[in-house]
């Protein structure tokens, strides 16, 4: 599998290899990497409340 080339924009070449389109049911296995992207770029956690353990 491709990896992510970084910067605005990066999961659109990622869609296209997948054939992934808009309103398409996404695998585990299609949501993974994009999860795994979302936490080196220091998103895991954004939407939960301090106390939480989050960055809100």
């Amino acid at each position: 599998m491709r990896g992510f080339e970084g910067g605005p924009g990066e999961l659109a070449p990622y869609e296209r290899e997948r054939g992934i389109a808009h309103g398409d049911r996404l695998t585990r296995a299609d949501l993974e990497p994009v999860w795994r992207r979302s936490r080196e770029l220091g998103f895991n956690g954004v939407h939960l409340p301090e106390e939480f353990g989050g960055q809100n």
